[in-house]
């Protein structure tokens, strides 16, 4: 209890580790710690475990490189903090530094990047995903202007101080073709601090960085669940267009909308083994009868 008395988990019942005697077995806890990139699969191939012929396999994750980078850059009056000063390890019960915003930006030379936003913690970190396609993703930086130094109170406005907290909106504007300085931006909108950011960004050094440039690692690493190459975590998605009032077996007969369109979207994931299945678990996408589309 000393260890995880604060970490919050999901009680839903048998199906996720709950037993007969009320007793958890297995915990489920909900993470948002990384960013993830995902192929959209055109066709079952050996290299995904997919029943359906179109699907989303996870090609990159994160993993645990916020907490490192975050923890070895920001120390413990830093690390997985809230909004507020103090509250240092406050959110590591919760969503950690929290992801919350991202965009991709594409330089004129070709080389991609993409910028998430760390919510709680403030951050921006890079990552140069030019060659995804062939399993390769780079760290390039970390950047924060965030005055961890500074106290003010939850549920209050930062002062102009404190610097830049909470990125909630990232836009990318990509060098110009007649540039010779190959300078791109990155435009931020921190929430809390009710603030704007602009960094300027080098498109023209091509790459020319360490590649593994990501901190030593503080935190001890424990091993990740789903690390497995030959179990790549899948979601199988079929959307299938259906008519209003084309026949009583859709079982979603609406008088007034007769020859509406609506869709029936299926995503599959087998939480007990990263394969998809074939069970159709559907939910609607579509309007009740009389609304206007």
């Amino acid at each position: 209890d000393d260890n995880l008395g604060r970490l919050q988990i999901l009680n839903a019942g048998e199906e996720y580790g709950l037993n007969e005697d009320d007793e958890f077995e297995k915990l489920y806890a909900f993470g948002s710690r990384d960013w993830a990139a995902w192929q959209i699969e055109g066709g079952l191939d050996e290299s995904c475990p997919c029943d359906y012929p179109y699907a989303l396999r996870e090609v990159f994750s994160s993993y645990d490189d916020f907490e490192q980078i975050t923890a070895a850059e920001l120390g413990f009056d830093g690390f997985n903090t809230d909004f507020f000063v103090s509250s240092s390890d406050t959110r590591s019960d919760g969503k950690g530094p929290e992801p919350e915003s991202i965009t991709v930006g594409t330089c004129n030379n070709g080389v991609v990047y993409t910028f998430i936003g760390l919510e709680r913690v403030g951050a921006i970190v890079v990552y140069d995903i030019t060659d995804l396609e062939d399993g390769e993703v780079h760290y390039v930086e970390y950047m924060n202007t965030r005055d961890f130094s500074i106290s003010y109170e939850d549920d209050t406005r930062p002062p102009a101080s404190a610097g830049d907290v909470e990125p909630e909106q990232l836009v990318f504007i990509p060098d110009a073709e007649d540039d010779d300085t190959e300078t791109a931006y990155l435009i931020v909108a921190y929430k809390t601090s009710a603030s704007l950011g602009v960094y300027a960004f080098d498109c023209g050094c091509h790459r020319n960085y360490k590649k593994d440039n990501k901190p030593d690692p503080v935190i001890p690493d424990k091993g990740t669940a789903d690390t497995c190459d030959s179990q790549s975590p899948c979601i199988n998605v079929d959307i299938r267009p259906i008519v209003i009032g084309e026949s009583e077996n859709d079982g979603i007969i609406l008088d007034d909308e007769e020859g509406k369109e609506m869709y029936v979207v299926c995503m599959s994931f087998d939480i007990h083994n990263p394969y998809c299945t074939k069970d159709d678990e559907f939910f609607t996408y579509g309007v009740e009868a009389g609304q206007e589309y």
